[in-house]
Order: C-alpha cells, then structure tokens, then sequence
C-alpha cells in the first residue's frame, strides 16, 4: 500500500525547507495542514520522520533515509507531466548571476539540466553585482551575491565564510611573514564591492597589523582567485567560490582561520507565481547543491591545505 501523496509531498516539503511554515507558504496552505499531513504519514509508517526541538525541525535518521527517495521520485513526476503537458516545445529560461558563480558552480552543472530539460533554452546574463541593476524583471530566476530579499523568495545557497588564500609557491616563498602574522608585507589582492575584508578578518583573529598592501584590484572574485593561484598575492574571498581551486590545490588557505560572512549566495525568484519552467530548475539546481555539499567540500579543502602549511614549515625550517 502507498502513502497518501498529499502526506508525501508535505514531508518533501517540510524536509527540503526545515520549515512547517515555508513549507506550507509553498504549497498554499496552512501550518496545521502540513502538520497533519506529516502526521498521517508518521502513523502510516509507524516511526518519526522529524526531530522538533527547541522550535527546530530537522530530520530523524529515519527521515534521513527516507527524504532521498521522496524528493528524487517527486522530482521524476514533477519533471515527466512538464515534457508531456508542454509538448516539449523550446522555453527560455534567463538566469543573472554573478560571473564568479556562474563559472565555478553554475556552468558546470548545466550540461545535467539540458540532459533532462532538453526543451528549456537556458540563457545566462552574467554581472559582477547583477542585484544592483533595475531590471530585474528581465530574469526569471536571480543569483544573487549579497544579502537575501525577502520581497523576492530569497533562498541561501549555503552558508559563506571569509577565507585568506594563495598559491602553494607564494606560501612557501613568504612563509615567515605568514606565520607571524605581518599580512601588511604581503601584496594583496583586492575584489571591489564587498562590505567585509581584511580589516574585519584580522580583528576577529585578533591580528594588530594592517591589511595587505592593495597592490592588485579586480572586479569578480574569479579574476582575483586566477591572480592568487598564479602566485601574485595573498586574497580574502568567500568560502563558496573559493572551493573549487582549494579542491584542486591551486590555492590553499594561509591557516584555519575563518571568518562568517554576512554576505552570501542567494536563489532568488518569485515562488508563488514561477511558471513550471522555473520551478523545475529551481528544484534541479538544489537537489545538486544537495549533491556536492560545497560547505563540506570548503571544510575538506580548509583541512588538506592545513597539510601543506604542515609540510612547507618543515621543507623551510
């Protein structure tokens, strides 16, 4: 016998957005319906899909098993009754993002939403800040590089940190002057528009010198991040765009020390009136951050650069 849909599609829900509230927000309908719906199927399967505790609702071990399957065979319904009730007739979908994003996270995965949406056309309109501009009712879906509005169903990619990095050469070279905390020796690499950077990191760890000398300054991250791995200086970039070449060992962190960032990545779209073409990549993209994990994948990084500051303070001494 199967659960009732209705029950399913609440606990999906509920389990995607840890939120009774935002759940129901979602589906257009009340807090006491989820709940009831969640509570028909716990009695259906005779065990707690949730943990509610100090007004937090997160998943159960056994909800942790079950969500996978929920999610991903919703999404196959969801994704097969778009390609049968639309024909399969070509649809654009414009997406602005910021060009940092776009290509360490976003171009990347594309080729896996063409595959199973080959009748969406996607079009990228790429800019450094795309939420300072006026028009955004050009794009369907925003990512957005700062702060979450409300007014627009902002949703939190991940969470961010600020992280100090270089190239494994230029850590080596400037060894002794990392290690003893005098940054202000150091040429800097330097991203325009950020509120946060060296001034806030070092007051944090408790760092007394000033900043690095502001000898390079760019407009995206992704440019700054091509200078630090070329061995042209030591950068402050958030976490999230930084993986990628922490993952590959273009850049390492020059120590543990982290600072959370006020600032982060947000999807951005109109979620009570997206048309299904918008909810089928807002519904793909996050099932592939649920994939990658890129805070885990910031935290693994953070910990094979420690090795390498380990093994460049043994060569050098």
């Amino acid at each position: 016998m199967l659960p009732p849909l209705k029950s399913l599609v609440a606990f999906e829900a509920c389990a995607r957005n840890q939120s009774i509230s935002k759940a129901a927000q979602e589906l257009h309908v009340t807090q006491a319906a989820v709940s009831q719906h969640i509570k028909t199927l716990e009695q259906f399967l005779g065990f707690a899909l949730f943990n509610r505790e100090h007004r937090r609702l997160t998943l159960s071990t056994a909800g942790q098993k079950y969500y996978p399957t929920v999610h991903q065979s919703l999404f196959a319904i969801r994704n097969q009754t778009q390609a049968m009730t639309h024909n399969n007739q070509a649809q654009q979908l414009t997406i602005k993002v910021n060009t940092s994003f776009a290509y360490f996270w976003l171009v990347p995965m594309l080729e896996d939403f063409y595959r199973k949406h080959p009748y969406i056309n996607v079009r990228l309109h790429t800019d450094d800040w795309p939420q300072l501009e006026d028009n955004h009712s050009e794009a369907d879906i925003e990512i957005v590089n700062g702060q979450g509005n409300e007014n627009q169903y902002g949703e939190l990619i991940c969470k961010e940190y600020w992280v100090a990095v270089c190239s494994p050469s230029f850590y080596e070279a400037h060894c002794d002057q990392i290690l003893s905390g005098a940054f202000d020796q150091l040429p800097g690499i330097y991203v325009r528009g950020y509120a946060e950077g060296w001034p806030e990191w070092l007051a944090t760890h408790a760092f007394s010198c000033p900043s690095p000398n502001r000898q390079y300054e760019v407009g995206s991250t992704m440019m700054g991040l091509e200078l630090a791995a070329k061995g042209a200086g030591v950068m402050l970039c958030r976490s999230l765009n930084a993986v990628p070449l922490l993952t590959n060992g273009e850049v390492i962190a020059l120590s543990d020390k982290v600072m959370s960032a006020a600032d982060c990545h947000y999807l951005s779209y109109n979620r009570h009136q997206a048309p299904p073409k918008v909810t089928l990549f807002t519904l793909w993209f996050k099932q592939q951050l649920l994939k990658k994990r890129p805070e885990d994948l910031f935290f693994k990084a953070l910990e094979a650069s420690q090795h390498h500051q380990i093994n460049s303070r043994v060569s050098t001494s």
